[in-house]
């Protein structure tokens, strides 16, 4: 059995970018900006699909340990997902009956449990992380401590989506079979990182100048992987490995950048937003909702950079210092599944 897991301020960190990019896509959403199209918002808002839910699936599968009994280990994934993820599920299908000029969706109440225990909910995140960490432990007794076992699994792992799992809808089969193979390569890395086996790197590589260099060459073949794969979207299964490509690249950038960039101050606030990126995933449709409500239906404002900045301060800011202050109340701490 793996030993408790040791900690990567790393992974806070990057977890915290991640988050950050997923507010900013919700932020310049065409539903959220409530106007006519925007092409800058559509460019960024593409560009930060193509990587930012593969960067946190990887950083949950790097950080993931068993050290525990099964039944142990599923009743803390149950307490700290299935509990916020059920809790925030009814409260949204209750305002969306009470302040409907908050909501997007028009579901009855029938559709929306069904949505609910099926199909994801409003949080399907959640609901995916959950039942990959159902099945991951078998999957790690299998490949720990075995580099070759995992990329043996992650090429299982994404013929079962390309053959099949992409079809299936119920339980979330498809986001499912679409993420394991992130989660594990994330493992993979863990595996990789403890046994020692990286090489040594070049020391120009190692310093910030030489880090953002290689992230800028990596956009610039981002670039190329997304019109590439965009060109040959016809052809079977083409698509799908230049969406792993797309994303595989852009998590790197990101690690690069933050591992670059990032000191002081700034890594400080990327680590705590990590640290309470579930509560700021959680709590961001409230607060982007309220924005857009405000902004567009109250001061009638259209124009779409202002829609975009106000969403973002809203959905990452306010939130942020509103997670700080709730999450003292035990109760609210143990509904929003914060350790």
């Amino acid at each position: 059995m793996p030993e408790r897991k040791h900690y990567y301020e790393n992974a806070d960190v990057l977890r915290g970018f991640a988050i950050l990019l997923v507010v900013l896509g919700h932020a310049v959403a065409k539903e959220n900006i409530v106007t006519e199209s925007s092409g800058w918002c559509n460019a960024l808002y593409n560009f930060i699909y193509t990587f930012h839910m593969p960067l946190f699936f990887i950083i949950s599968g790097f950080c993931f340990t068993f050290y525990i009994g099964y039944g142990k280990f599923l009743f803390r994934k149950s307490r700290y997902l299935l509990l916020p993820y059920f809790a925030f599920n009814i409260i949204t299908m209750v305002m969306q009956r009470l302040l409907p000029f908050f909501t997007l969706v028009d579901n009855n109440w029938g559709q929306e449990i069904k949505q609910i225990f099926f199909y994801g909910g409003s949080i399907w995140f959640v609901y995916v992380l959950f039942e990959i960490m159902v099945v991951f432990p078998l999957i790690a007794r299998i490949i720990n401590k075995s580099a070759a076992r995992a990329v043996l699994a992650f090429v299982f792992s994404a013929a079962v989506y390309a053959l099949g799992g992409k079809n299936i809808a119920f339980l979330c089969i498809a986001q499912v079979t679409y993420y394991m193979p992130y989660f594990i390569f994330g493992h993979l890395l863990r595996i990789i990182k403890e046994k020692g086996d990286i090489p040594l790197k070049p020391e120009w590589i190692k310093k910030s100048c030489g880090k953002v260099f290689i992230a800028v060459v990596l956009l610039a073949v981002d670039i190329g992987i997304l019109y590439v794969g965009k060109q040959l979207s016809g052809i079977m299964y083409v698509s799908y490995l230049f969406r792993m490509l797309a994303a595989f690249n852009g998590s790197v950038i990101s690690y690069l950048l933050i591992t670059a960039i990032c000191s002081g101050k700034s890594k400080y606030y990327l680590k705590q937003l990590g640290q309470y990126s579930l509560q700021i995933y959680l709590f961001n449709g409230y607060f982007i909702a309220v924005s857009r409500t405000i902004v567009f239906q109250i001061f009638h404002v259209s124009d779409v950079a202002v829609l975009a900045i106000v969403n973002f301060v809203f959905g990452l800011i306010l939130n942020y210092i509103w997670c700080c202050y709730i999450l003292k109340n035990k109760f609210i701490k143990a509904v929003c599944g914060k350790r």
